[in-house]
């Protein structure tokens, strides 16, 4: 029970007892920094709720348990509106499925707007039986107070860096590797880290991008430059159907772009190559889009990036991000 969680001992320890003496509370907030653990968190609260199964745990990270719903901004929005809360009220309501419970985790709840928050008011007020909301976020602060005085306030803590070591070298053949062979590059993976699970687990991937994946990148920033829609449309065109290995590229094009954007405001007059490329791509290039195309460009890809992690068609999602792209430089 909550193995999967690093760290936040208090934590664990305070939801180790209410889970096993029956009193969890109805409605949590769990507040803390991108990647320091508050999915993990959630989810292995529902898992613990369904008797601490680690197989069950991970088809509810997969979103194959309907009793266990996450819930975020639907496509292209910026917000969580109303109707998102109210179509979550009707299914709370719902009997449920395959276990005795239901649980609906909401991400970024802190894009909730004034309204959809005070219409999850009368669900906290009077929770269906057997229904549990948990609510992940940056800072509570950010919420109304009239939610926040209806959950209980759970906060995640900052990792200490030999837990992020063993957590890494547990759970990443990879990780395990740099520990034997390149104890240097891992300490500077935990290190830039800065206390963060999830950041050690996005630089460690990154650490191993192949050089394929930099090449279809590279391509992909290329013909954006080029201003060449049909350019842009065959550059991304290479990108894989893997859902891991799509979002891993963007993510490339992305910091590209904006060291892009970065070399454009910040210009010294000098000539170099961009870090998150390959050493031929030069800050030259910014020259050729204006501050505004590389802030649509970069919000595009992010997009798409966000869309292909939260299970949407890939190869859907890419012809629509080049289409946008395409659609910046008329």
């Amino acid at each position: 029970m909550f193995d999967s969680v690093v760290a936040n001992k208090a934590t664990v320890d305070m939801l180790t007892r209410a889970v096993g003496e029956g009193r969890l509370p109805h409605a949590l907030i769990i507040e803390g920094a991108s990647g320091s653990g508050r999915h993990t968190i959630a989810f292995s609260i529902a898992s613990a709720l369904a008797g601490g199964d680690a197989e069950t745990e991970h088809r509810m990270r997969d979103g194959l348990c309907p009793d266990v719903r996450l819930i975020g901004c639907a496509d292209g929005r910026k917000t969580i509106g109303v109707e998102t809360v109210r179509e979550l009220a009707r299914q709370a309501y719902i009997t449920s499925n395959e276990f005795s419970f239901r649980m609906f985790i909401i991400e970024d709840a802190e894009l909730m707007t004034a309204s959809a928050q005070n219409a999850f008011l009368k669900l906290f007020e009077e929770p269906p039986q057997g229904v549990y909301f948990v609510l992940l976020c940056l800072s509570a602060s950010m919420l109304l107070p009239t939610v926040r005085s209806r959950a209980q306030l759970l906060r995640t803590e900052r990792c200490r860096d030999e837990d992020i070591r063993r957590y890494l070298i547990a759970s990443s053949p990879r990780a395990a590797t740099l520990a034997r062979d390149g104890a240097a590059e891992l300490d500077r993976i935990i290190l830039s880290a800065e206390g963060s699970i999830g950041e050690a687990m996005r630089l460690l991937a990154r650490s191993g991008v192949s050089d394929k994946a930099r090449e279809i990148s590279d391509g992909v920033i290329r013909a954006v430059t080029s201003r060449s829609g049909v350019a842009i449309m065959l550059s991304v065109s290479r990108l894989s159907s893997d859902r891991s290995e799509a979002a891993d590229i963007l993510e490339l094009v992305l910091d590209g772009l904006r060291e892009l954007l970065f070399a454009r405001c910040c210009d010294d007059g000098q000539d170099g190559t961009l870090p998150n490329t390959s050493a031929n791509m030069g800050t030259d290039l910014a020259d050729s889009l204006s501050t505004r195309e590389l802030c649509e460009c970069m919000a595009a890809v992010g997009e798409t990036r966000d869309r292909i992690l939260h299970n949407a068609n890939v190869r859907l999602a890419l012809t629509s991000a080049a289409l946008r792209l395409r659609h910046v430089m008329d």
